[in-house]
């Protein structure tokens, strides 16, 4: 079993890094590799280079380090609540954080925090809102929170903010 589980995470880390080297490679603007990494010319004047390393490469590594990021939120999730169906959107915390994107793009609010816009600090406020009105029902039993409660308040705060969501809209 253990080779087995060896072979496979080893496949899909070539496949997400054959991913990762490919795909600064696609886009609107076609661009050589021979010429990305071609020192005769400067750098100023070479073109491919700069869509390359300045537009295309931040970007691929932004989207790898972010993948990573949700997979290990994930894995949180479920090894803290010992439930393998655990996620973002069975505790309701997904949609909170639509709500709060809702609602800042339904009010038209403009203002930014440390170069952080108004839909993604509504967004994170919603989230934890969520998260925390979640714990909060968990914990009201006298006998401590409960990986079953957490679940089930989760699911269900998640189907009434949808509900409030698609009425506002």
């Amino acid at each position: 079993m253990r080779r087995r589980l060896w072979w496979t995470l080893a496949g899909f880390g070539t496949l997400a890094l054959g991913a990762c080297l490919l795909a600064p490679l696609v886009g609107s603007t076609r661009i050589h590799l021979s010429a990305v990494f071609d020192r005769s010319r400067p750098y100023a004047d070479n073109i491919d280079a700069q869509i390359f390393f300045v537009a295309r490469l931040p970007r691929v590594l932004a989207a790898a380090l972010v993948g990573s990021a949700l997979a290990l939120a994930g894995v949180v999730f479920q090894a803290l609540l010992r439930n393998p169906l655990a996620s973002p959107d069975t505790l309701g915390v997904s949609a909170g954080a639509s709500l709060g994107a809702m609602m800042a793009i339904t009010f038209n609010l403009d203002f930014s925090f440390l170069g952080i816009s108004a839909v993604p600090l509504a967004s994170f406020v919603g989230s934890m809102g969520a998260l925390v009105i979640v714990y909060g029902l968990s914990a009201a039993r006298r006998r401590g929170t409960s990986t079953m409660v957490l679940l089930l308040g989760g699911v269900t705060l998640q189907a009434l903010l949808s509900a409030v969501i698609a009425f506002v809209q």
